[in-house]
């Protein structure tokens, strides 16, 4: 079997130990991958998303900068250094990643929703209209993103329109708190 071969079974399989919550089996099909590969995007990546789920900070900074860095126009690896920085209070960091995963792929959906949080977080409530609304053209049914964007206006006193984000809110998450 070529190496080519070899590698993406290996992170399949990773990514299916992964998905299952097997990480320690994940982890080690990554750090596999890495032996022959040292410069695999993919498997930093990975070990990077396994070390957030873990909270073991470093780790996950370590291997995410090298994937961004080996790759910096794989959309996935911008999103999740940006999760990555959001989890350590760093925004403005994350906010430039969310940015980047959008800027390869305008239409990356995930990457919106994790910038309106972002933008939530740190009181930029009329980016965070923006964001939202572009996010709801691709997916009109998120409630997540329609309660931040009503948050949003709500902080912004556009009272009847919170309100009527709100009472939206509902019909997709209907045991909203």
């Amino acid at each position: 079997m070529q190496r080519a071969e070899q590698k993406a079974q290996l992170i399949n399989r990773g990514i299916a130990d992964y998905k299952a919550g097997r990480f320690d089996a994940a982890d080690e099909l990554f750090r596999r991958v890495l032996i022959n590969d040292p410069n695999s995007g993919d498997a930093h990546h990975l070990l990077g998303v396994i070390a957030m789920e873990r909270k073991r900070r470093e780790m996950a900074f370590e291997h995410l900068l090298r994937a961004v860095e080996l790759n910096p126009n794989a959309v996935a690896y911008q999103n999740s250094l940006g999760v990555a920085y959001v989890r350590n209070g760093h925004f403005a960091a994350a906010i430039h990643h969310f940015w980047q995963a959008i800027a390869g792929q305008s239409d990356y959906f995930d990457a919106m929703k994790n910038l309106v949080i972002a933008l939530q977080d740190i009181g930029q409530f009329q980016e965070v209209i923006r964001v939202a609304d572009r996010a709801l053209k691709l997916n009109p049914e998120s409630g997540e993103i329609i309660f931040n964007r009503a948050r949003a206006l709500h902080s912004l006193d556009r009272l009847d329109e919170a309100m009527e984000g709100y009472d939206n809110v509902l019909k997709y998450i209907p045991d909203h708190i």
